[in-house]
Formats: structure tokens, C-alpha cells, sequence
């Protein structure tokens, strides 16, 4: 009896401790990066192997190459000859994602490399020797985290960084919204644009303000010229010299008018374009830019529900930054 409950004792000893360390290696990390154009995650497993890596978007190449495919890292076991960077290294030392991303469009294949900020240099050179490539930085989702078990919790539809995952998961109803200033995943596919301290403007407006403003600029000038043109011809009809010497008189004037009147909305645009900073979302330079020229690449951005409290995010570079009802 003695040696059946010493058996029994040994036997649960050794499954709770073989079950503790599986559950301690139960889940994976998902690493997603991000250049503006191009999009790129992965997955790293309990055993520290990777998923093959998910790219989409567009590469900045002479032939706008567009890329949905999927790939391995070519370095994440092995170093690249004369780069010595291995990803499951810098993963083991530091429990977190390399920090750069490189995907480089060969001209028969594709490769793609992790890299930290002291060998990605020496990938961009490497790039330079194909037809082109692309480095993306890691975009830190706050959605993204892990439980005691070290299980990736999923609590927003920003996690998801490509179509498929996004209209498949179990957990939201998501949609993927396809956006001239990149494409992601939320609840729903409303975009706001941030002016100097303004917040929460549908993208809309800019739009509407911009259409007005080219729509004077054209439409000023022509009706100007029509019109003269129509008391010309009434005149020359009549045969009137002093009505048409009027009549032509009228003319140049409406004629320098509309070139007056086009020529200035098109040089305000101009110089505002050239003076707004694309750094300073908050400069009224770069708000007048986006009225004035629908410029608003770096104004515009959207909001995610996460547990109750908004979450925004720039749409150009995914930068988060605290909404404004989070403060009132």
C-alpha cells in the first residue's frame, strides 16, 4: 500500500510540475510592424519558433509593387553573412519583439530580417542591393498583453493587423477599413481630423472646405470671362462702337480679375503646403493646410473602444495619443 501511494505521490509531483511549465510556455507574443505603406506580423510560439510572417501593403519600388504574401525570417535562428543579428537571441534577452522589421523585394524572392537599432543600418545597405525594401518600426499595440499564463489577451479590434484576422476573430465584430492613409482594423470606420486644439472633426469637413475653395478658384474666373464675353458679343451684335468699347473695356478688367482671383487661392495653397511641418500635428500651419488643401495625412486619425475608455491613433504612423474625452 505503501509503495502504491509513493507511486501515486511521485506521479502527481511530476505531472503538476511538467503541467505548471506547460502552462507557463502556453500562448505566444505577436510582433506587428509598420512603415506607413507596408505592414508586417508575426507570431512567436511557446518554444520560441516563429510563424511564417503576414506582409501587406504596398512597396516603395519604381513599379509600386504590391505585397500580400507570407514569409519566413530569415535571421531569426541564424545570422545574416556580415550582419551578426539573430532575433531569437534578442527575443530570450530581452522577453520582447526585435525593434525593426526589414522586407526586402528581390528580384526573384523575397526576404525579410529582424533587426535591433545597431545592425539596421547595415540591412538598409543590404537593400540597396535589390530592387527594393522596405524598414518598418514595431507599433506597440497597448491591446496586446498577457495574462499569468502568458497568453495574449485580445481586447480591442486594433490587435488585428490584417483583413482575414480582423473580420475572423471570435472575440469582436470588426471591420477592415481601407484607407488612403493606410488600412486597420476597429469597430466601426468613422475617421476624425485633429486641427491645432480642436479634436473630433469628421474628415469630411477638410474635404468639403477644400472642394469650395478649388471650386472658387475655377469657377470665379470662368464665370467672370463668360459673362464679359456675352456683353461683347451683345454689343458687336448691336453694332455699337461706345457699347462695345464698354463691352471690351469690361472684359480686360474681368479678365485680370479671374487671373487676380485664381492666381491668389492658388499661391495661398501653395505657400501653405510648403510651410506646414508634417512633424506638428499641432501647428496652425499644418491645420490650414489640411482646410485649405485636404492635406490632412497627419491630422487625421480614429478611435478604438478598449474595456470602456477610447483609445486614438494617428492613421500615418499608428501613433497613439490620448484622446481628449479621456481628460474631461
Amino acid at each position: 500500500m505503501k509503495k502504491i501511494l509513493s507511486y501515486v505521490i511521485v506521479f502527481l509531483s511530476v505531472f503538476i510540475i511538467w503541467n505548471c511549465e506547460a502552462s507557463a510556455g502556453r500562448g505566444g507574443r505577436i510582433c506587428a510592424y509598420t512603415d506607413g505603406r507596408l505592414s508586417a506580423s508575426f507570431t512567436i510560439k511557446s518554444d520560441d519558433t516563429v510563424s511564417r510572417v503576414s506582409i501587406k501593403g504596398e512597396m516603395d519600388s519604381k513599379d509600386e509593387t504590391k505585397i500580400n504574401n507570407q514569409e519566413p525570417i530569415k535571421n531569426w535562428k541564424a545570422d545574416k553573412e556580415g550582419i551578426p543579428f539573430i532575433g531569437i537571441n534578442y527575443y530570450e534577452s530581452y522577453n520582447s519583439c526585435p525593434p525593426y522589421a526589414i522586407f526586402i523585394d528581390g528580384y526573384h524572392h523575397f526576404e525579410f530580417y529582424v533587426s535591433d537599432s545597431l545592425s539596421v543600418g547595415k540591412f538598409d545597405a543590404l537593400g540597396g542591393e535589390h530592387q527594393g525594401h522596405a524598414i518598418m518600426e514595431l507599433v506597440e499595440y497597448p491591446s496586446e498583453s498577457e495574462d499569468s499564463n502568458g497568453e495574449v489577451i485580445v481586447d480591442s479590434c486594433s490587435f488585428y493587423t490584417n483583413e482575414k484576422d480582423c473580420k475572423q476573430n471570435d472575440r469582436f465584430s470588426c471591420v477592415w477599413v481601407e484607407s488612403e492613409y493606410g488600412d486597420y482594423c476597429n469597430v466601426d470606420n468613422l475617421q476624425y481630423v485633429q486641427c491645432a486644439n480642436a479634436f473630433d472633426i469628421p474628415h469630411q469637413v477638410p474635404e468639403l472646405t477644400s472642394f469650395g475653395i478649388n471650386f472658387l478658384k475655377i469657377i470665379t474666373p470662368i464665370i467672370l470671362i463668360v459673362t464679359s464675353i456675352i456683353t461683347l458679343v451683345k454689343a458687336l451684335m448691336a453694332s455699337k462702337e461706345d457699347e462695345i468699347k464698354k463691352a471690351t473695356g469690361t472684359l480686360k478688367r474681368r479678365l485680370i480679375a479671374a487671373a487676380l482671383v485664381f492666381f491668389v487661392i492658388y499661391i495661398v495653397q501653395f505657400v501653405i503646403m510648403k510651410v506646414a511641418d508634417s512633424s506638428e500635428t499641432e501647428d496652425i500651419s499644418t491645420c490650414l493646410s489640411c482646410f485649405i488643401n485636404n492635406d490632412c495625412q497627419n491630422n487625421i486619425y480614429y478611435k478604438t473602444n478598449v474595456g470602456g475608455t477610447y483609445t486614438c491613433r494617428y492613421l500615418k504612423n499608428k501613433v497613439e495619443f490620448d484622446c481628449p474625452e479621456n481628460n474631461e
